[in-house]
């Protein structure tokens, strides 16, 4: 009884943050149905392909063999290198898997405040310092898959039908760089990747400005990650549905080129989600529990027997949120070894910032933002200017 009710509040959750969405099931590649969902911000968002770039903004579906063009100028960025080796990205794919609350660039962190549906949370931007101190409001937008990079924040902006917008990281030169609605965005050097959710998930790049928008591939989903040249995705293999008219999908982990070639598949094992690290990948299957795997696939080990969710990985360790124990979070190195609660308390989306673990506790009627040292220490509330 208690497994259920937690599964329920899980859901309830899961909407509230609107993740990955199921797509259409005559498409060859259907997105991952981790959250089925709507905010009240994003009615009406699958609006017409001809309206929805901004002005003098055309597509274009021609790149170079690494996915870049002559005009990079970002200061992290090999020309010429498809391994991405020396490129600076915007966020973690641990962070961005878990909605994107958090990110930084080592000088000051910027986060998306909970959810906005009572309790302490307001779902908008600030800035604090890397003490968790200073707290500073960057603006009233309700915001999602946060990413910091050159003195730039992108965010997904849930006030507006969740269009990408930047702004500076004290708060001015704020603007619009697209009207797409937009779930997953991942910044990579002079690049943004995002997943299209107006177009079937399908998977584009653009200009850090908002120029030179560029479709890498059709119906990738809400869930990818980017590293060293590669885009990790789920692949739906097939589609069934139940007796009580539910589809069901068997997700398992690919990856393909940043320029959208040379798709491969990684695993057989059903994938729910996936943290890719520098040499190594983390996933939950669908036995629930966690798994480490190679980058190329060709050795997997199992590291816990929990039923696991929000999963998150940072310096040798796998975070998570353990549903056998209430919900409560536990973390376990990745070599299955020294696995220990680290906070007694409901936890969800997982953010990983620095020294910091940011993560929401979430009820029906409110939400919590709360965020405390890598190792369970100084637990408290995250601030947004109203809860100092």
């Amino acid at each position: 009884m208690k497994k259920i009710v937690s599964i329920t509040l899980l859901l309830l959750f899961m909407i509230v943050f609107c993740s990955c969405a199921a797509g259409n099931a005559n498409k060859e590649i259907i997105p991952q149905d981790k959250a089925i969902a709507s905010d009240k911000d994003n009615d009406n968002n699958n609006e017409n392909e001809t309206n929805y770039l901004p002005a003098g903004i055309t597509i274009t579906t021609e790149t170079n063999d690494n996915g870049t063009n002559d005009k990079d100028t970002n200061s992290n960025n090999t020309k010429g290198n498809d391994t991405y080796d020396n490129i600076a990205y915007g966020a973690t794919s641990g962070n961005t898997a878990n909605y994107g609350l958090a990110a930084t660039d080592g000088q000051c962190i910027v986060y998306a405040n909970g959810a906005d549906n009572g309790g302490e949370s307001d779902c908008k931007l600030y800035r604090v310092d890397m003490q968790g101190k200073n707290v500073t409001k960057l603006a009233d937008d309700k915001a999602r898959y946060v990413n910091l990079l050159d003195g730039w924040v992108y965010y997904s902006n849930l006030s507006d039908k969740r269009a990408i917008y930047r702004i500076r990281v004290d708060g001015t030169q704020r603007e619009k760089l697209n009207n797409v609605p937009t779930g997953n965005l991942f910044v990579a050097g002079d690049w943004i990747f995002y997943a299209d959710m107006s177009l079937d998930w399908a998977l584009y790049k653009m200009r850090t400005d908002g120029s030179t928008i560029t479709k890498i591939a059709d119906n990738i989903g809400n869930c990818f990650s980017i590293h060293r040249g590669w885009i990790y995705y789920l692949y739906n293999e097939n589609t069934a549905q139940t007796e009580d008219g539910f589809n069901t999908y068997n997700y398992m982990l690919y990856r393909m080129k940043i320029d959208g070639t040379d798709q491969e598949k990684l695993s057989d094992n059903d994938v729910f989600e996936f943290v890719v690290g520098e040499d190594t990948l983390v996933f939950c299957a669908s036995d629930n529990n966690i798994y480490k795997m190679t980058l190329d696939g060709q050795k997997i080990e199992k590291l816990n027997d929990d039923f696991s969710i929000y999963i998150n990985a940072s310096d040798g360790w796998v975070y998570y949120c353990n549903l056998d124990d209430d919900e409560r979070m536990y973390r376990i190195r990745n070599d299955g070894s020294n696995k220990e609660m680290i906070c007694d308390g409901r936890c969800y989306a997982i953010n990983i910032v620095g020294d910091w673990v940011f993560f929401d506790d979430i009820y029906a009627e409110y939400s919590n933002q709360y965020m405390m040292k890598l190792n369970g220490t100084e637990l408290q509330f995250v601030k947004n200017g109203n809860n100092e």
